[in-house]
């Protein structure tokens, strides 16, 4: 995969805030997390408030024959996915569930899904208030590449926050809460650490670039994150596109 495809995923971050209509919303993205190798996805809600069940769909493609055998098998019982969503707002992969996972109850699971032609998967969460959002991925392939991962996260942190936006499930932001996030200012410094994540720097790389320390590049993006309420250094620069304090130029 080419320089371009990473380009057309930073446009669509930087543009999804505009699409009109949830089902545009899937074409696009299908047609960018494609480019990744990704043959289906999904958003739904989770819910972590205690004795509140979570579901709700927002969208999707490729996911409904899973999703039916998944309840059919009761999967949620042993899915250690779930598990990883409710200790952590941190995207992950399903590789990185089985390297920190015994193998044993969960492995018919795994075998189901490879069967059903998922061999590799990738889960966002996105906190919303009390509940929040997850958006799925799944491919044939084995494994994707490492190097898209902070693109990976960007396309489906967007998709999932503009699913919310044009078919809300509650519990939906008040005014007084979008305010306070339009309201969001960075610095020159952060947006410039920001702009440089999206390229894919690492913080000590960026710290060459601007001729800085690492660590006051690590205050500075950290900075970023709380300023978003969020818990990584993409989850920040898409944020900061998404609300044009960020340009791809």
């Amino acid at each position: 995969m080419g320089r371009n495809a990473l380009d057309r995923a930073w446009e669509f971050v930087g543009r999804a805030r505009i699409v009109a209509s949830a089902d545009e919303l899937v074409t696009r993205f299908g047609d960018v997390i494609s480019n990744f190798g990704f043959d289906r996805f999904d958003c739904g809600r989770t819910d972590r408030r205690p004795g509140q069940a979570g579901g709700g769909m927002l969208g999707g493609r490729g996911f409904d024959d899973w999703n039916l055998h998944y309840r059919e098998k009761q999967f949620q019982l042993i899915d250690p996915c779930a598990k990883f969503l409710f200790e952590s707002y941190d995207p992950f992969s399903w590789n990185d569930v089985r390297a920190n996972t015994p193998s044993g109850l969960a492995d018919r699971m795994w075998s189901d899904a490879r069967d059903g032609g998922m061999l590799e998967g990738h889960l966002t969460p996105i906190a919303l208030d009390d509940s929040g959002l997850m958006v799925r991925l799944a491919t044939p392939e084995k494994q994707f590449d490492p190097d898209h991962r902070g693109a990976i996260v960007g396309l489906t942190y967007t998709f999932g926050l503009e699913m919310h936006r044009l078919r809300p499930l509650p519990p939906i932001a008040d005014e007084s809460s979008i305010a306070e996030t339009a309201a969001i200012a960075l610095s020159d410094r952060q947006i410039e650490c920001l702009r440089w994540v999206i390229d894919g720097k690492s913080n000590w790389e960026i710290s060459v670039i601007l001729g800085i320390s690492e660590h006051t590049v690590s205050t500075h993006i950290r900075s970023a994150m709380a300023k978003f309420g969020v818990s990584t250094r993409i989850q920040a620069a898409t944020a900061a596109l998404r609300l044009d304090l960020l340009t791809l130029a």
